[in-house]
């Protein structure tokens, strides 16, 4: 092996790769024997943040710094963040917990924006993490699909699953019936879950196809494949946000107007601004209290701007709201990302992930304005820009009645990965400029 073959495989695009396939393969989980999700590796929680720190590790002799104003403004907002929410266990009531937490989501997160940024070939670098989630989402849905037909219902002590035999070997998933219909889950644990990564995958499908990278043939049976199984989750929320993505996804590439997207980033920061702002939960405040039918969020959410009003700068520190709510109303966590960082990292928390996200609205519309500026509107970078453009407002969507971002590490990373390719500016112009 030669030095050359050696510095490829610790490129830091390498590093993105294994980080990504190992956090997949780590999420998995079996609801055997007992209909609770147990995961298939053992303490997934610590294996995901060794490989993405120990690839760090490795990968960091043969990382190149590229300057740039706008990710290193968003490096220091992310390790701000991530020191914030450290310091935030000193006034914690469960300070270790909070300490774990702030410790396995953030520092994977700064490893793999770092990572990102000096990616020297985002835009392949993307189409393969694309290519990986695809397939990922097309296995989940498959075995969601094949055990909702084929499997049998057995009564658990943490109620109703489906058991397929494969030879030897079990598997099962969660289910939850909504007449006509039976919510699945597949190997992720509940029916909101398999939504909420079907978002991703059955978008990124329709990326690679919209960028010619697969087929017509093949966009119908992977995409079809998801669809399916998404609709078979009953997630109003997963299907609300996968819709709004793919819509927006399609009309952006359709249209080819950078200018749109400046626009469509200006409203969408008069949005942000406009929903979570104190006097519009002030005026849900009573709705929610009366009783709004929102399958239990009307109360946790009344809960979290409760205790967000009564210490609104600093919160009640990293990971408490989701311990609090649980242990008062039996509802695992707010259900809504923005006043979940209210109630635990405060207003000053809340500024630097509403800074990050906007600057990673803005860097996904640069790229197409610098292509625009060059005479060169590569078609498989335009779509890399629209992708991460309509993801990032269709989180929006999502994390307001769900709450992925910053628990689930999965989802942290994905969020942070499409942002650093957003500022990746240098890297994707030169190569588009050497492909000219």
């Amino acid at each position: 092996m030669n030095q050359s073959e050696f510095n490829y495989k610790l490129a830091p695009s390498v590093g993105i790769l294994i980080i990504f396939t190992s956090t997949l393969l780590i999420s998995l989980s079996n609801n055997l024997p007992h209909g609770k999700g147990i995961p298939i590796f053992p303490r997934p929680g610590v294996l995901m943040f060794i490989v993405p720190v120990l690839v760090f590790i490795v990968v960091l002799p043969n990382i190149e710094i590229w300057i740039s104003e706008l990710y290193t403004l968003v490096l220091l907002l992310l390790i701000a963040l991530s020191l914030f929410s450290l310091v935030s266990t000193l006034w914690s009531n469960v300070p270790l917990h909070s300490l774990k937490e702030a410790t396995f989501i953030f520092v994977p997160m700064v490893c793999l924006f770092i990572m990102t940024v000096c990616d020297k070939r985002p835009i392949e670098t993307f189409w393969k993490v694309a290519f990986l989630l695809t397939v990922y989402g097309v296995m989940l849905s498959v075995i969601g699909v094949a055990l909702t037909f084929w499997g049998t219902i057995v009564p658990t002590d943490f109620g109703k699953i489906q058991i397929m035999n494969i030879g030897s070997f079990k598997i099962g998933q969660t289910i939850q019936f909504m007449p006509p219909l039976i919510r699945i889950s597949s190997l992720t644990g509940s029916p909101n879950s398999l939504a909420s990564w079907l978002m991703i995958t059955i978008n990124l499908t329709l990326a690679q196809r919209l960028a010619r990278r697969i087929s017509q043939l093949k966009f119908i049976i992977l995409g079809g494949l998801q669809a399916v199984a998404l609709f078979l989750t009953v997630s109003r929320t997963g299907i609300g946000a996968t819709v709004i993505i793919a819509v927006l996804l399609y009309w952006l590439t359709a249209r080819k107007n950078s200018k749109i997207l400046f626009m469509i980033t200006i409203l969408i920061m008069l949005y942000i601004a406009n929903h979570f702002t104190q006097v519009i939960f002030v005026y849900l405040e009573p709705l929610l209290k009366r009783g709004l039918s929102l399958s239990g969020r009307n109360l946790a959410w009344s809960l979290a701007w409760d205790h967000f009003s009564r210490r609104p700068l600093i919160g009640y520190g990293i990971g408490t709201s989701t311990m609090y709510i649980s242990e008062t109303i039996d509802i695992l966590g707010a259900h809504n990302l923005f006043l979940t960082l209210l109630f635990e990292v405060g207003i000053f928390g809340f500024i630097l992930v509403l800074a990050i996200w906007l600057l990673g609205l803005f860097g996904s519309c640069y790229i197409k304005k610098g292509l625009w500026c060059n005479f060169n509107m590569d078609n498989n970078i335009v779509v890399v820009s629209n992708t991460i453009f309509a993801v990032l407002v269709g989180l929006v969507f999502h994390e307001f009645f769900e709450t992925y971002i910053f628990t689930d590490l999965f989802f942290s990373l994905y969020w942070i990965y499409i942002i650093g390719v957003a500022l990746n500016h240098n890297a994707i112009l030169m190569s588009c400029n050497n492909d000219r």
